[in-house]
């Protein structure tokens, strides 16, 4: 299965598409293709799918790592920008948060509706804002 490589992240997909999903299975997989080190892996597809399984799983931190390394291979690459957005805005990480939505609307495909996101990266900017303001008064 080494060389089919393209046929074994298509498996580790459809492994997270499942009812129930089985995040353990596909990250599996996808750490076996990382460990072989196969020269015909999309490595920003895989960092990403792997940082999917972590953050479903409830590992943060491991998604924060792996959405960082797939922006290594590709910093462009709009869906680990909007990721690391989302989890930095979950976790009331606000800056940086701005920043990654920002970074993902430099990176959108055309095409692509960017209303929510500004929309958010308001909202945060608001928030932002109110901080400064609160321990300017105190």
């Amino acid at each position: 299965p080494w060389k089919y490589t393209a046929a074994w992240m298509g498996k580790a997909r459809c492994q997270m598409k499942l009812n129930p999903p089985r995040y353990n299975e596909s990250l599996a997989d996808y750490k076996g293709i990382l460990d072989a080190a196969l020269k015909d892996v999309d490595w920003t597809e895989l960092y990403y799918n792997m940082a999917e399984c972590l953050y479903k799983r409830g590992d943060h931190q491991g998604a924060i790592d792996h959405l960082l390394q797939a922006l290594k291979e590709n910093p462009d690459h709009f869906d680990s920008h909007l990721a690391l957005a989302h989890i930095f805005d979950e976790e009331k990480h606000i800056s940086s948060a701005v920043n990654r939505y920002e970074s993902a609307l430099r990176t959108a495909p055309k095409g692509y509706n960017t209303e929510n996101i500004n929309k958010r990266i308001i909202a945060l900017q608001g928030q932002l804002k109110a901080n400064e303001r609160e321990t300017v008064v105190k």
